[in-house]
């Protein structure tokens, strides 16, 4: 049995056609790949990520995976994290006028044991990484239990599902290369987990980008994000927090970009603990593939550099497909 029931094609001549009829001209395939920070203590309150103004609809399809561990103990805090995350994401993009765009993003999420740990533990090993304290516990555990001032606020051991709060974007295109956003992320998760904040998050930020003659691209964002209730962390809860990303792109040949890119974001909560109380940052290679005038691939590995405070190690991959103007 051959894949599609084409056994006659193989898969990679049909690849290398779609291929063929792309083209690098379009900005688009140069801008960052989509890197959701997925600490379960970081979902409820998604930052935005860089876009594109898209010439016509274009809809995404995201598959993203994050494996965390992290155990310490400091006076009466406390925290066990050892959890896969895991999100698929939804998202509709088009243009309403000259100058403005509108993006949604829906989510649904799983955070459970999962199955990343061995992944991980030979990711480590090939890249001379510290492995932390990840040979120290069994693989493919779930657990997170979080205890501030002795008092227990979250403990499951057992997997979660469901949606995550949904996002509304707004951009508004100073120039061809700048653009102001607005975003909202709307109450649609449970916030009796750590799926939704129960509440509205606004923010708004700056995006620029430069294109080289060569085709070389660097794209910036800053921004500032208010944060409304954090459900179970509602006490220790910040009122807003800065974001950025700083991102690179290369085209290697006429369907391929090369991609660099680092962002973060401060602390959501006071707290002692690293993975609750940390600025996060982290930094992603990979790249896009463009496969026809309508559809590109984006594949990229993030790994953390402020260590403790995102994941270890995520896989970020985006499918998109855009409709064509006549």
């Amino acid at each position: 049995m051959r894949l599609f029931g084409y056994a006659h094609v193989p898969w990679y001549s049909a690849l290398m056609c779609l291929m063929l009829g792309s083209s690098l001209a379009r900005a688009d395939v140069l801008h960052p790949v989509s890197m959701r920070d997925l600490s379960p203590f970081s979902v409820p309150h998604a930052v935005l990520n860089t876009q594109t103004r898209p010439n016509d609809v274009q809809v995404s399809l995201d598959y993203q995976l994050a494996n965390s561990q992290y155990y310490e103990t400091l006076g009466d805090d406390s925290i066990a994290l050892d959890a896969q995350t895991e999100l698929v994401i939804f998202s509709v993009s088009a243009p309403i006028n000259d100058n403005w765009s509108y993006r949604i993003e829906a989510a649904y999420a799983e955070v459970s044991g999962g199955f990343s740990d061995g992944f991980i533990d030979s990711w480590h090993d090939t890249f001379g990484l510290p492995n932390g304290s990840r040979d120290k516990y069994a693989q493919d555990l779930m657990r997170l239990q979080y205890q501030r001032d002795g008092q227990l606020l979250i403990d499951e051991s057992d997997a979660f599902t469901g949606l995550t709060d949904t996002q509304v974007a707004f951009q508004y295109a100073l120039s061809q290369d700048a653009a102001l956003n607005v975003f909202v992320n709307l109450p649609t998760g449970d916030s009796d987990t750590l799926l939704g904040s129960g509440s509205v998050d606004a923010g708004v930020s700056w995006q620029g980008a430069y294109t080289s003659e060569s085709g070389w691209r660097t794209s910036t964002q800053v921004g500032v994000i208010a944060l409304g209730n954090s459900g179970l962390l509602e006490a220790e809860a910040r009122s807003a927090a800065a974001f950025g990303q700083v991102a690179f792109a290369w085209p290697a040949s006429e369907h391929i970009v090369l991609k660099l890119q680092l962002e973060g974001h401060t602390a959501y909560y006071d707290s002692p603990l690293s993975p609750v109380g940390k600025n996060a940052v982290m930094l992603g290679m990979g790249g896009s593939i463009l496969l026809g005038r309508q559809w590109q691939l984006d594949i990229m590995v993030s790994e953390d550099i402020a260590v403790e405070a995102s994941p270890d190690v995520g896989l970020h991959m985006r499918l998109t497909w855009r409709s064509e103007r006549d």
